[in-house]
């Protein structure tokens, strides 16, 4: 399907302007350079209870201009107003359905069941695309390089969209990357792939509420590197209600309990006569990163680093 214009769609609610409520995305030319249909592109969107975010969401990726989208949502039975603008665009969408699911990873799994892009990619209910966010990535895409992934950056925002900071895809990823996941995180929302390292890769694991995305990222990083972006490709919301965010504790906890499934044989180790459980020693690990994060973002204490590291001692390199 071409995505519609903007005046084919509903009009935004009052008071709404800018991307993507009064603006589009400049239109790519129907064929690609070589006179060949630009690759299908199948975007999944997760959602449950989202209705505050999804109108944003929703319109971020229609009015991508892009001549060949596949777009599916899968509500997980929401009980809010999502349903209702759900309906209000359905005309432009794939598939959608709104019935209770296992979780997000099992409602993204189904709803990549159900797609036929050659190039895939999942948008959260909170989070969105920037403008021309597919035509950049099917423009990469299309170069033919020998790629199965990639990785742009994104805006971090918060619930009402202010810009926190911009995150850039580690590059190049390694095993550090996802050890460091708080630090090195690659933006889920800014990232893409072929549907051959998905076959191969793929699906999502369902056991896991938190960390999917990095166990996935993980299996596609057996395979081959990613292709690397500084295109600003997505829009990351962070606020109070969302898993991330919201329920940080149980998020980290998963995080560790993965780590050590995936690098440790043992789930211990003894160190002069006294057994220590790697889950609580990868543990602190994180939290020390976290901590280490807050750290250098704080305005004063963050700029002081960046002074001491510039001006008086330019080896400093802890944080």
């Amino acid at each position: 399907m071409h995505c519609p214009i903007l005046k084919d769609i509903p009009p935004p609610p009052l008071g709404k302007k800018g991307w993507p409520w009064t603006e589009e995305s400049t239109p790519l030319p129907l064929t690609n350079p070589d006179g060949q249909p630009w690759p299908k592109i199948s975007i999944v969107t997760p959602s449950f209870n989202q209705g505050q975010f999804i109108e944003e969401t929703i319109r971020s990726v229609l009015l991508q201009n892009y001549p060949n989208l596949e777009y599916i949502i899968m509500d997980g039975g929401s009980t809010d107003n999502s349903v209702e603008i759900i309906r209000k665009y359905e005309a432009w969408l794939a598939y959608w359905v709104s019935e209770k699911d296992s979780g997000q990873s099992n409602a993204i799994n189904n709803g990549f069941m159900l797609s036929t892009g050659e190039i895939m990619g999942w948008l959260n209910s909170d989070d969105s695309y920037n403008k021309n966010a597919l035509s950049k990535i099917a423009i990469i895409f299309d170069n033919k390089d020998e790629f199965n992934w990639l990785v742009g950056a994104t805006y971090i925002i918060n619930k009402e969209g202010k810009l926190l900071k911009i995150q850039h895809s580690p590059d190049p990823i390694s095993n550090k990357t996802f050890f460091l996941y708080q630090k090195y995180w690659i933006p889920q929302p800014s990232t893409f792939w072929n549907r051959k390292i998905w076959q191969q890769s793929g699906p999502l694991s369902e056991d896991l509420n938190y960390v999917m995305d990095v166990d996935l990222f993980f299996n596609f990083f057996l395979k081959n590197q990613p292709k690397i972006t500084q295109y600003l490709i997505s829009f990351y919301r962070q606020h109070n209600t969302s898993k991330t965010v919201g329920q940080q504790e149980k998020s980290n906890k998963e995080f560790v309990d993965w780590f050590v499934k995936k690098f440790f044989i043992t789930d211990s180790v003894t160190i002069q006569g006294k057994q220590f459980s790697y889950r609580d020693i990868i543990n602190e690990l994180v939290l020390f990163e976290i901590n280490l994060n807050r750290i250098s973002n704080h305005f004063i204490i963050g700029n002081l680093i960046k002074f001491w590291k510039k001006y008086v001692n330019r080896s400093f390199n802890v944080l």
